[in-house]
């Protein structure tokens, strides 16, 4: 640990992507510069602390981002470095290197957010400016390049920000919280953001501390108390919710069929009535056990049987059962395919657009909010679709909602057949019987993979089914957000769509409309996630080893760290792969000897390890009383 030198006895240090050091009533700055954070009249980044000569008697600082606030003089407030959504509260969005004055009278302390800024003034008033996507502001408006007043029913004496929410602490020590509320930061009794201040139902609070999405909270007595986002611990409590490599999964009796889908999980068992188990997220019945009751650990699919696939969307499960399919879960747009809109915590059984049961199915495949299938086998296949089609994802030359199984109409010249099948978030794609593949859809990321040199989405939404470009020989394909991903018969991966967070394994950050080579041999299987992608290699019988790359802000690529990879990673750990899945942001893989393992996001169960985010706040396990 290398030891920072200062002129004299820091007495309050504060760090985001530079240092802040007080002492002696100066500032010291010391690390990145890139918006002029640092204060040091430029953006050249120091190694060493260098005294900020603009502001004396400084008394609080705070730091977030690329942007730094600090109280000085009598009560004055200062900030400077990014401000492209208002933060520095100057009433323009221009990067300042210099502190500029922030004209709020009085200040006491200052708390700083991801793009916004908050300010306490000595008669306990709250004043918040910058970016307001989350209500973190206070109050409903989309932003504000000034301060405005947060309307607060008591006079507060302390005040804590996280990326993107607000709270504060009143003289009757009471909490008052407000904006971003996704991880049950601020309210444990809503998953909601909260655009003005809530009254908690916490009392005796002396002091609080807001990281990037949790909060600890001091009582008056020295407890201390935690709430939010535990992916990595954070709460103190001895458990997380992420995990960044695999990670015992549920005991089942192998697994022969794997789905994840937003936040939950499914798999068909290798037992005598080849029944379907889920876990995870059951806000909406997808896991068909007939609650709505959120479960860490497998629980049964009623009356399920003789299931040989099961496919998982955002908030809904499908199983493939003899030549039907049947589906549970969130229903709002048709994706359950039952001829209604409601919704279902049990299966139901899909119907044609006659309104029959859809006979003859051979694959399904989900995402998002709809579903296709293929009838038929081999090259005579046909894709029918349902759900959700505002993109015109059904193929069925409309826009309209479907909640009964529809044909894909494909153009003439466009390869016919269909082989395999994969549903994106508001796209789909199928291979083709000639080995090609053919997309519709949406194609603002360029998921449709037309070619069109760089233009991305200039065909807009409702695409209809269209060769992508440059593929030949392809056996495989999986979707699940806003990119694809195809294998061909050589053991190649070429994936294409949205790129921004290495989605495509290219070395690069772009979206493509062609095809990008990820791997140029020995994959045996594909599967996308909503914004990382896997491959088994040199699968076999025994199993394979496995690579993923893509986003991995949740440790969803499992290589032990939580860093998106732009080029394959090699799975920490892993070998004896016979087949995964991935979800929004977690993966799972059944090995040789039958055994789960999954990693990534399991705060709503859907690892299945028995661990499910707190809602409410939980004591951290100190090591002292």
């Amino acid at each position: 640990m290398a030891q920072v030198v200062l002129p004299a006895a820091a007495t309050a240090v504060t760090l985001a992507r530079s240092g802040i050091a007080i002492f002696d009533g100066s500032l010291a700055c010391w690390g990145a510069n890139e918006s002029g954070q640092r204060g040091g009249h430029g953006t050249s980044p120091s190694n060493t602390p260098i005294a900020i000569p603009d502001l004396a008697s400084v008394t609080a600082v705070a730091a977030a981002g690329s942007t730094t606030c600090a109280v000085y003089g009598d009560h004055q407030l200062a900030c400077w470095g990014n401000n492209d959504r208002g933060q520095l509260g100057d009433g323009t969005n221009q990067p300042k290197s210099v502190p500029t004055r922030v004209a709020i009278e009085g200040v006491a302390g200052v708390a700083a957010g991801a793009a916004s800024t908050c300010a306490l003034t000595v008669a306990g008033a709250v004043w918040c400016f910058g970016s307001n996507d989350h209500g973190q502001l206070g109050t409903p408006t989309e932003f504000s390049l000034t301060p405005i007043q947060v309307v607060l029913p008591a006079k507060a004496v302390a005040i804590a920000a996280g990326d993107r929410f607000v709270c504060a602490v009143d003289d009757a020590h009471q909490l008052w919280c407000w904006g971003d509320n996704s991880d049950f930061e601020v309210d444990a009794t809503a998953f909601e953001t909260r655009t003005v201040p809530v009254l908690l139902p916490y009392t005796d609070i002396a002091d609080i501390a807001a990281g990037r999405a949790h909060l600890c909270m001091r009582t008056q007595a020295g407890g201390v108390t935690c709430s939010g986002f535990n992916g990595r611990g954070e709460l103190g409590n001895g458990i997380r919710t992420t995990q960044g490599t695999p990670q015992p999964g549920p005991a089942v009796s192998g697994a022969v069929s794997l789905a994840a889908g937003a936040g939950h999980t499914c798999a068909v068992l290798d037992d005598d009535a080849r029944s379907v188990a889920c876990w995870g997220l059951n806000l909406a019945g997808q896991l068909g056990d007939g609650t709505r009751v959120t479960r860490a650990k497998p629980v049964a699919v009623l009356g399920v049987h003789g299931a040989s696939q099961v496919v998982a969307g955002t908030n809904h499960t499908c199983a493939l059962i003899g030549d039907t399919v049947e589906c549970w879960g969130l229903n709002g747009h048709g994706q359950l395919g039952d001829g209604t809109f409601d919704t279902h915590g049990v299966a139901r059984p899909v119907l044609d657009g006659a309104g029959h049961v859809l006979t003859g199915v051979t694959q399904i495949a989900a995402a998002g909010e709809h579903t296709c299938a293929i009838t038929g086998a081999g090259s005579a296949g046909v894709a029918v679709c349902w759900g959700q089609n505002g993109n015109g994802q059904n193929g069925n030359g409309k826009r309209d909602d479907s909640a009964v199984a529809l044909p894909v109409v494909v153009p003439a010249g466009v390869p016919v057949g269909a082989i395999a099948i994969a549903v994106g978030a508001a796209h789909a794609c199928a291979v083709a019987g000639d080995h090609t593949v053919v997309c519709w859809g949406d194609d603002f990321f360029s998921q449709i993979g037309r070619g069109l040199l760089g233009q991305g989405g200039a065909g807009g939404t409702a695409v209809p089914p269209t060769a992508v470009v440059m593929l030949q020989n392809i056996d495989q394909i999986s979707s699940h957000g806003l990119f694809t991903c195809a294998h061909s018969t050589a053991g190649a991966v070429s994936c294409w769509g949205v790129g921004g967070e290495g989605e495509l394994g290219n070395n690069g950050f772009f979206a493509s409309d062609v095809p990008q080579k990820t791997i140029a041999s020995g994959a045996t299987k594909v599967v996308t996630g909503g914004g990382h992608g896997c491959a088994i290699i040199n699968g076999g019988p025994a199993g394979g080893s496995l690579e993923c790359w893509g986003a991995s802000f949740l440790g969803q690529i499992g290589d032990g760290g939580y860093d998106n990879h732009l080029v394959p990673q090699p799975v920490t750990g892993l070998s004896g792969v016979v087949d995964l899945t991935a979800g929004d942001q977690h993966t799972c893989a059944r090995l040789a000897d039958g055994s789960l393992k999954c990693w990534g996001d399991g705060r709503a169960g859907e690892l299945g390890d028995g661990v499910i985010a707190p809602i409410a706040p939980v004591a951290p396990r100190l090591a002292c009383p």
